[in-house]
């Protein structure tokens, strides 16, 4: 279990940008825990790039696959995916099997 915080705002927001923000808090806050390095929740950034390569450096390839892919929804503005991959991450505690728990057409728009 990882511990997890995201603090909702009361302001308008568009989804997709909500989910890119509460996936990749989740996921810098994954990588801290894992790698037991407090810097990487001291600025945390929306930037799915820095997030891949943070895992990477931090041996967390398994959560390579599940950045990308909510990367490429962000980038074609599905905010249907974009919010299912975020809302499952937490969730699915590891990520390592996050992905084979989506629904096929989710996972279907995903490989191209």
């Amino acid at each position: 279990m990882v511990p997890f915080y995201f603090e909702i705002r009361e302001t308008d927001r568009w989804i997709l940008d909500f989910a890119r923000d509460f996936l990749l808090s989740f996921i810098w806050q994954y990588i801290a825990f894992h790698s037991r390095k407090p810097e990487y929740m001291e600025h945390i950034e929306y930037d799915f790039s820095k997030a891949v390569r943070s895992a990477k450096d931090e041996k967390l390839d398994y959560l390579i696959s599940t950045i990308k892919s909510a990367w490429k929804a962000f980038e074609r503005e599905d905010d249907d995916l974009l919010w299912e991959i975020a809302r499952e991450a937490p969730r699915g505690g590891c990520l390592s099997t996050m992905m084979s728990g989506l629904p096929a057409v989710a996972r279907a728009g995903l490989s191209d």
